[in-house]
């Protein structure tokens, strides 16, 4: 699967390159439209669309060719992924994201935390306060008594 998967990045980078662009980042961004969960007709039309910003030509004679190979290798590029050797990244985007509201939720957590155990520990100085001049008031009343 990962021989597939190598013949279509190599078979990329080729197309890309003789449209004279950056076959890094529009390589990529195509391998991430083809494993995305879209339909078949959303990824068509994004691909149209990315190939009608790379060239003048007609654009069914480019995106003819890769719909062979992407229907044909498509399965081995999700299974090449996984074992991490074909250069394929994937989009973390979506991954990031979670992980940073994770992180925003768990810091809101521990400073709430913090915060009610500082207010715990000010209600008992606040007590201890109140009954240390509650003390000293009756040791004065008793002193005034004598």
């Amino acid at each position: 699967m990962a021989v597939a998967t190598n013949s279509f990045d190599s078979w990329l980078s080729k197309k890309l390159q003789a449209l004279n662009t950056d076959e890094g980042v529009f390589g990529s961004y195509i391998k991430g439209i083809l494993e995305g969960d879209e339909t078949e007709d959303e990824k068509i039309e994004a691909l149209e669309s990315i190939l009608a910003g790379i060239t003048e030509d007609n654009i069914s004679k480019h995106y003819s060719q890769m719909s062979d190979e992407g229907d044909s290798e498509g399965d081995g590029e999700e299974d090449g992924a996984g074992g991490g050797d074909c250069g394929i990244e994937k989009n973390l985007n979506a991954a990031t994201i979670a992980q940073q509201e994770r992180e925003r939720r768990e810091k809101a957590k521990l400073e709430s935390q913090k915060k009610k155990e500082k207010d715990k520990e000010d209600r008992e100085k606040q007590k201890q306060l109140k009954e240390e001049k509650k003390e000293k008031r009756k040791t004065q009343k008793g002193e005034r008594r004598r």
